[in-house]
């Protein structure tokens, strides 16, 4: 089976991406958080292992992508400034 791996549809207010093979996946908090996760919703069955791992892997590429390039989307402090600072004394 020949799989275009780029073929995502992404809607990131539900935190789903949804491939043209029939592949889910469902995404919860910002990708670029602590908090963020991502699971599987269905995987055909008629795929390869290798062919399942590619096909996660491009799905949270595409999640993230769509979710980076929403107008909205919260942008991350630099880690400098979400910790606090401790100095000894």
């Amino acid at each position: 089976m020949d799989i275009n791996f780029s073929n995502w549809e992404v809607d990131c207010t539900l935190g789903v991406a949804r491939h043209d093979s029939g592949a889910a996946l469902r995404f919860r908090g910002h990708p670029d958080s602590d908090n963020f996760e991502g699971y599987i919703e269905f995987l055909p069955n008629n795929l390869s292992a290798l062919d399942k791992a590619r096909l996660l892997r491009h799905g949270f590429e595409a999640y993230r992508a769509a979710f980076a390039a929403r107008p909205d989307a919260p942008r991350r402090r630099p880690l400098s400034q979400r910790r606090p600072r401790v100095e000894a004394v």
